[in-house]
């Protein structure tokens, strides 16, 4: 004879016995008196499963995070190595950048500032110098985060890829101008873009294009004015 198991009723009804896994058309699943009174179904519970069911679904919750756990720490080196270039963290250098204070003094109309709502940054490692654009932001729509992405190349120096982050990184902060004649590279944002070079380079930008390479060659000059004696 097969195992009984007690089968409750929700109202406190009398307890009725019945199989571990009845068929759905079975009466220990349901009260018929309740359900008489109350015009529709009334389901019965069987506590021995309940509680079964709860330590099934604990145990499994924990392989769950044990396995997340495991994870994190076989690929949290990989992480480091991901975000690396020229010895440098680029994930830790874009959290700098938008810690600067032009973000904070400076919050675009109708958007979160991006120290607040923090990019999510990815790497592309080319073999060779990309021949148009060497990064990209998307600015993120309806709360969502903006995503940056940065090149990296053989022979890029760390002053032309840093400029390429904070620039990136402003158009996080600042977003897209319905405007035609302004559309990605305003006034707006190359007056953000003046003020966080200052603040994070030492250099202010003239900016009359919207070209690579004008933050780098300022860059480089301060560099080589300090190393001579």
């Amino acid at each position: 004879m097969k195992t009984q198991i007690r089968w409750e009723c929700p109202s406190g009804c009398a307890a009725v016995l019945g199989p571990r896994k009845p068929k759905n058309y079975n009466v220990c699943r349901y009260c018929l008196s309740c359900s008489a009174t109350r015009g529709k179904l009334v389901k019965r519970s069987a506590p021995v499963l309940e509680k079964l069911r709860r330590e099934r679904l604990a145990k499994v919750a924990a392989k769950r995070s044990a396995k997340l756990a495991r994870k994190h720490d076989r690929v949290a080196p990989d992480y480091a190595a991901y975000f690396t270039a020229h010895e440098v963290n680029l994930f830790d250098k874009m959290v700098e950048f938008t810690r600067l204070p032009v973000f904070k003094d400076d919050p675009t109309p109708g958007r979160q500032p991006v120290y607040a709502n923090e990019p999510v940054l990815r790497v592309r490692r080319c073999s060779k110098k990309p021949r148009s654009r060497f990064g990209f932001c998307r600015y993120g729509r309806d709360g969502g985060k903006p995503i940056i992405s940065v090149s990296v190349w053989p022979g890029q120096t760390l002053a032309s890829l840093l400029e390429t982050l904070l620039h990136e990184t402003v158009h996080a902060h600042v977003g897209y101008s319905p405007f035609r004649h302004q559309g990605h590279h305003g006034p707006r944002f190359k007056a953000i873009l003046r003020e966080a070079c200052v603040q994070a380079f030492g250099v202010r930008p003239q900016l009359k294009t919207r070209l690579h390479g004008e933050i780098t060659k300022l860059v480089d000059a301060v560099a080589a004015t300090e190393v001579k004696p």
